[in-house]
């Protein structure tokens, strides 16, 4: 992923914390996500601005698995995040 590190929520993106989970709420689309516990981590470390190497290192240590195991999947569900519109690389403009 190119420029993986420099991520963050896109400005029509809200996120509010629930009784059911993490609501994530795309404005343009007007689509509607509930994050589960390991997603909801990663979307609140990126709304921190830390890059996907710490947040892999991160996960990694709480849950204790290799940073190669876990990187593949980190990697995919940001990409996915990306393709929804709920983030961006920072300085592009949507």
């Amino acid at each position: 992923m190119e420029n993986a590190s420099k991520l963050r929520l896109a400005e029509h993106v809200k996120v509010k914390h629930e009784k059911c989970g993490t609501v994530v709420f795309e404005a343009v689309s007007e689509r509607i996500y509930i994050a589960n516990e390991t997603a909801t981590k990663i979307i609140s470390m990126l709304r921190e601005g830390k890059d996907l190497k710490d947040i892999i290192t991160s996960l990694s240590r709480e849950y204790n698995v290799d940073e190669e195991a876990i990187a593949g999947d980190v990697y995919q569900f940001v990409e996915e995040l990306e393709a929804r519109g709920i983030i961006r690389k920072q300085g592009c403009v949507s």
